[in-house]
């Protein structure tokens, strides 16, 4: 059973790596996303309306 748990948390971090190694784009959503937080501060982030009509938790704006 320890073995077979070892070679999930293996494969799911191989899987993981694999996908950060081929670096793919941003999603469109995602991309509208970032666009809002590199052009706005933490006081806008949190009082104003995201570009695009994004929408996000405060929490992980400010993160």
């Amino acid at each position: 059973m320890l073995l077979l748990t070892w070679l999930a948390v293996g494969a799911g971090s191989l899987l993981r790596l694999f996908h950060w190694a081929d670096n793919r784009a941003l999603w469109r959503d995602e991309l509208y996303l970032a666009a809002s937080l590199v052009r706005r501060g933490f006081w806008e982030l949190a009082t104003g309306p995201l570009a695009y009509e994004q929408k996000a938790p405060l929490g992980f704006l400010w993160a």
